[in-house]
């Protein structure tokens, strides 16, 4: 296959082709398109677009929230099947447009509470047919309301009872891994939650409760994530026998 190579002096918009061949034989063959000749696709040129974006202004710490962009182009055309990417903090979400021109989805909130607010920001990378757009929303971030579940159970000697759990108010997640203080007036003791944020307690870590039936606050002072929380319990403490540590 040979291949010629030179400029074309008229805009390529108006130029005009054939194409000839030559055989092994010396004969010329010419693909005409019927004698209309072939012309050039005119270059696309994209059309502006506009991304507005709808999201809650305020969320706590690891609520998931509901955001969604409109994507449009000049003459409020909407604009279907594109990519949006959705961005807040570390958190990335891909989606598409539907038929009504939005995309839609979830983000968590995993960003820390402070004074600042935090920007979500919806991205359009643009396609051959419109340009890249963008839009913003600022969101302010609170800590997480948390909630102590009592599920008391009389301590015994041989086994730590779970007492209670921590979770998170708005979707019940266990907070692991938190202190918690164990208040039995006048004493104030302090343990940790489990993984799955359940509390386990045993009578060696009431030391200074004597046998019978004592009130017991559970209470979790709260960081800079989470609000603080507490329960009441009422805990049953048996007779001195095997310590568990």
């Amino acid at each position: 296959m040979r291949r010629f190579r030179g400029d074309i002096p008229v805009a390529l918009s108006a130029a005009r082709i054939l194409l000839q061949a030559v055989g092994d034989n010396g004969r010329v063959g010419v693909l005409s398109n019927g004698g209309r000749l072939f012309t050039f696709a005119p270059p696309s040129s994209p059309r502006a677009s506009q991304l507005t974006l709808e999201a809650p202004r305020a969320a706590g710490h690891r609520d998931e929230i509901d955001v969604e962009a409109t994507l449009r182009a000049p003459g409020e055309a909407l604009l279907k099947d594109q990519d949006v990417l959705f961005r807040l903090g570390a958190s990335r979400l891909w989606t598409k447009t539907d038929d009504t021109g939005t995309a839609r989805g979830k983000l968590t909130v995993a960003v820390i509470p402070r004074a600042v607010t935090y920007l979500i920001v919806a991205t359009f990378p643009g396609s051959a047919d419109a340009l890249s757009s963008a839009d913003s929303a600022e969101l302010t971030v609170r800590k997480a309301p948390t909630k102590m579940i009592a599920t008391p159970k009389p301590l015994t000697n041989e086994a730590r009872e779970v007492v209670c759990r921590l979770v998170l108010a708005s979707r019940g997640n266990g907070l692991g891994e938190r202190p918690v203080q164990l208040v039995s007036r006048p004493e104030t003791y302090l343990t940790y939650t489990d993984p799955d944020g359940t509390v386990r307690l045993h009578p060696s870590d009431l030391d200074g409760s004597p046998r019978g039936t004592h009130r017991v606050t559970v209470r979790f002072t709260g960081d800079d994530r989470y609000e603080a929380s507490e329960v009441d319990l009422d805990l049953s403490i048996p007779d001195a026998g095997l310590r568990i540590r």
